[in-house]
């Protein structure tokens, strides 16, 4: 996974949902999943048998702890009713903030935990944010951005709910941020919300009430997964939720304990802070593609000094008026393998034409330069093709080129410009190029 796509720092049901099925974090596009083995699936098969695997302590479900009084009918319906009343606590306040501390306990792998905040002002603004990643809503504009002060950031306009903006932005993901739900005040659609990503379609299933009446606990429910949610006596909103998870297909007795400590904060008018965006002197893009996407078309290339497999020195600097094609890939990139002869068709295409085109291989192996040298050469002596491979011995040109994923294809005008991008293996890529390039080569000055 990228590490911008660690909108999944906010959007933390991703990360989870992989913790959930057992695979490793996503690597960057084309790299070989972690222990794979050709022709040999990763994880059990259907049919093995659920035993809990050595080393891992069995977990009980916290419903083991409510006594039967607290999970009957009437318990049920006091709990609706209580999670009905958070929902109204929240939609009732001018503005509120909440933080919120994150923690989830990946049995055999660690802690993982994540501080948040979400606010609401009047009129349906909103904030959300995490050391990473800021969205705004306000009116029916909502605002990404990887960071403060970023200078791109992604706009969406989309009329309707925070939910709905979101849904449209970032294509559904379910937020672990049940608040987004309750402040809408709809009792129903927030017993779903409060189960979240970690107990999905959750149902309530018990009420544990105060001694005095006031707050409370709610057990939810659905298969297997549950959670425990905390009900603040003074405010009547949220003071923590309890998850106790299980991932589909997991062993019996495996759970992922999630918990959520909430601090709630109402304003009579507006928050100390009040919700606006400003994006004066940024670039706003309306994908999450685009914003990933490090080089812009129009952008100056970052210029390099690179060497290719024969010892030949290659500046970009030095090939100003003309166009320069250059594709970033590495021995053990799949897609790269299939990229790399559609590179040769198009190089061919170019011969004769003041054109230029390289491959940089990037993100290899930790070996030793003289190693990558003899293995990158003998690759590439082996393939045939009729245009030359730069060597990226420290990856610097493919970060300064924001390379997250391989294969990655920029197009650079004469003037030294970013023409076109291309990420990823495209059936298309020959004639993008073509189209591309023609058009650098049509824009440039004559005279």
């Amino acid at each position: 996974m990228s590490t911008f796509a660690s909108l999944v720092s906010i959007l933390l049901a991703t990360s989870f949902a992989m913790a959930q099925s057992g695979a490793p974090a996503a690597p960057a596009q084309g790299a070989p999943p972690a222990g794979a083995v050709e022709g040999v699936p990763l994880g059990p098969p259907e049919d093995a048998p659920m035993d809990l695997p050595p080393g891992f302590e069995k977990i009980k479900p916290p419903s083991e702890n409510w006594k039967a009084e607290e999970t009957s009918p009437e318990a049920v319906k006091k709990g609706e009713a209580a999670v009905a009343a958070v929902a109204k606590a929240y939609a009732a306040a001018p503005a509120v903030e909440d933080t919120v501390k994150l923690a989830i306990v990946i049995p055999g792998g660690g802690e993982q935990t994540q501080d948040l905040s979400i606010a609401f002002g009047p009129a349906g603004a909103a904030r959300i944010t995490a050391p990473d990643a800021i969205i705004t809503r306000i009116g029916d504009d909502l605002f990404f951005e990887p960071e403060a002060g970023s200078p791109k950031y992604m706009k969406v306009t989309k009329a309707g709910s925070l939910i709905d903006a979101m849904e449209s932005a970032f294509g559904g993901a379910m937020m672990p941020l049940p608040q987004i739900a309750l402040r809408s005040g709809d009792g129903a659609a927030s017993v779903e919300a409060l189960g979240g990503p970690f107990v999905p379609q959750a149902r309530v299933v018990g009420f544990r009430g105060a001694a005095d009446g006031k707050g409370g606990v709610v057990l939810l429910k659905q298969g297997e997964g549950e959670a425990e949610v905390a009900i603040d006596p003074a405010s009547g909103r949220l003071a923590g939720i309890a998850y106790s998870a299980v991932p589909p297909g997991a062993p019996r007795g495996f759970r992922v304990p999630v918990t959520m400590v909430i601090g709630s904060t109402a304003y009579d008018k507006d928050l100390p802070r009040p919700i606006a965006f400003d994006g004066k002197g940024r670039k706003a893009v309306d994908s999450l593609e685009a914003m990933q996407q490090a080089m812009d078309v129009g952008d100056d290339a970052p210029d390099f000094r690179l060497k290719d497999t024969e010892g030949r020195e290659v500046s970009l600097s030095e090939l100003k008026g003309q166009v320069v094609v250059i594709d970033f890939w590495a021995t053990w990139c799949a897609p790269c393998m299939r990229g790399l002869p559609k590179i040769d068709e198009f190089a061919q295409w170019a011969a004769g034409k003041p054109v230029k085109v390289f491959a940089i291989n990037t993100m290899e192996s930790d070996e030793g330069p003289e190693d990558r040298l003899q293995k990158v050469g003998t690759f590439w002596k082996g393939k045939g093709f009729s245009f030359p491979t730069l060597i990226d011995g420290n990856d610097q040109v493919s970060r300064s080129y924001g390379v997250q994923g391989i294969p990655f294809t920029v197009v650079i005008d004469p003037q030294g410009r970013v023409a076109d991008v291309h990420t990823g293996l495209s059936p298309t890529l020959v004639a993008d190029l073509k189209k591309a390039t023609e058009a650098a080569l049509a824009a440039q000055p004559k005279g």
